[in-house]
């Protein structure tokens, strides 16, 4: 958001709650969001436990291990809890205070009982016999736009076909994944993650295809009840006044429209 604002990048990939507290800010030169990558929350819950007949009754007084305080991960999981009606001194308790890099660690060597992973690591984990899946945050919450692509109203002014050209090329890409092999995209993708087989690449492609969240867009059009979704999870999470909330017609560009299916 920061490079954008100093015009040091043109476009941002973040989540919406980057281009909402840039608007809400003293900018004169606000952000708009003209595309929707993610369409939810991309993590996924396990217990270390197989749990036979799962409810969410069972993670009441549990130890969870989360991601960092105030990241949107952590805010979506607390959000679900609540939703789910988990106590709120377990929601409380949830650990944050490990480092991304060391949470697969901290679970093998810990008496966590529950955790969030994404994807490769939940793969990796359940592969070890060390997780038993449970199921998609996401899933649960259902269409909460999670990570968007935005630009300031000046370069969107005078770069709107390029902007357009970005969300066409996303929807081209949408619409791959949506049809293609899963052995075809993990064979695709294989040079972005080093160290991942492709058998490992396959189980996370379908996992997250068959995890019945909205993850994966079909689109890249904002979800006008998504952003409220998201808002509603950040105002829940303490980090966005309600008083601070936007509307949809404020906050996404009207003149880059995501091609028809």
């Amino acid at each position: 958001g920061a490079l954008m604002l100093a015009g040091q990048v043109d476009v941002a990939l973040a989540g919406p709650e980057v281009a909402i507290f840039i608007y809400n800010g003293e900018s004169s030169d606000k952000p708009q969001i003209f595309a929707t990558l993610v369409g939810t929350d991309g993590y996924f819950l396990g217990s270390r436990q197989k749990k036979e007949n799962f409810a969410w009754s069972m993670l009441n007084g549990a130890k969870i291990l989360g991601t960092r305080p105030g990241s949107t991960p952590t805010l979506y999981l607390s959000y679900l809890l609540s939703q789910k009606g988990v106590n709120k001194e377990t929601i409380a308790s949830i650990i944050t205070n490990i480092g991304q890099q060391a949470r697969e660690g901290a679970f093998l060597s810990g008496d966590m009982a529950f955790a969030t992973f994404s994807e490769p690591a939940m793969t990796k984990l359940v592969t070890s016999g060390r997780i038993h899946y449970i199921g998609s945050v996401g899933k649960e919450i259902g269409r909460a736009d999670y990570t968007v692509l935005m630009a300031k109203k000046s370069w969107l002014a005078k770069n709107k076909d390029t902007a357009q050209r970005l969300t066409n090329a996303i929807a081209q890409a949408q619409a791959w994944i949506k049809t293609a092999p899963a052995k075809e995209i993990a064979e695709t993708v294989a040079s972005f993650f080093p160290g991942l087989t492709i058998e490992a690449s396959i189980t996370t492609i379908e996992r997250f295809r068959s995890s019945g969240a909205p993850i994966w867009l079909d689109t890249p059009e904002v979800s006008v009840e998504g952003l409220k979704k998201f808002q509603e999870i950040m105002v829940a999470g303490g980090v966005l006044p309600a008083g601070k909330t936007l509307d949809y017609e404020t906050i996404v560009a009207k003149n880059i429209p995501s091609p028809k299916k």
